[in-house]
């Protein structure tokens, strides 16, 4: 006897849910700028793609991807850090 089958697997179908980790978003031009990374509600390693160069003032994306173990692909999220100078200008007078 043989069987057939049609219709759903019934298999996982949930997209995983990305949350960015608090962390500092914005950082001085010349300054050091680490990221807090995001999690995932599966368990899975986020990857994270981007990078932020602090010696040139903007603002720069930082996107969050996974994929879970059932190849269910989550949404994907973004981080935006600004690089900026607030730094005031010193002027120094010389006499001659």
């Amino acid at each position: 006897m043989s069987s057939h089958f049609s219709g759903s697997s019934g298999g996982d179908t949930t997209a995983p849910i990305i949350s960015i980790t608090s962390g500092t978003d914005t950082v001085e031009n010349g300054g050091t700028w680490t990221d807090a990374g995001a999690t995932v509600d599966t368990g899975e390693t986020v990857t994270a793609t981007g990078t932020v160069d602090t010696s040139t003032n903007g603002t720069y994306s930082i996107i969050y991807s996974v994929t879970d173990s059932a190849g269910n692909v989550a949404t994907l999220v973004t981080r935006l850090v600004t690089v900026q100078d607030t730094t005031e200008p010193e002027i120094t007078i010389t006499a001659g």
